[in-house]
């Protein structure tokens, strides 16, 4: 049996790995992300608020075909906090407004990565 590849999964087994980017006021907040099938189609899953860096959810049953006996594995979807790397004055300024009212302390002035 031949598999081809497909860049929207990692496989291990049965088992297939999708990652989800989201930025951080989504993560935060919550979100409602769309997750590809491998048979195609997408299935929406739900991320609650405060959801964290690299956390997984389980959908039972949507991975690959188990060879030889009857049902399939499970599709995990592993959940990627982006931040970014350039700021707008205004993102600042609300990342700033909100650090203070966290009683966050973040350090220096506007600095940019990249």
């Amino acid at each position: 049996m031949h598999v081809k590849p497909d860049d929207r999964f990692v496989r291990d087994g049965t088992t297939l790995l999708h990652r989800v980017d989201v930025g951080i006021a989504e993560a935060a907040l919550g979100k409602t992300v769309e997750v590809p099938l491998i048979d195609g189609g997408s299935e929406e899953v739900e991320l609650p608020a405060g959801t964290q860096p690299n956390t997984r959810v389980r959908m039972a049953g949507l991975g690959m075909p188990r060879v030889g006996r009857r049902g399939r594995g499970d599709l995990i979807v592993e959940v990627s906090v982006v931040v970014p790397t350039r700021l707008t004055k205004e993102q600042e300024a609300a990342l700033r407004s909100y650090a203070e009212l966290a009683g966050d302390e973040p350090g220096g002035r506007r600095r940019m990565f990249g």
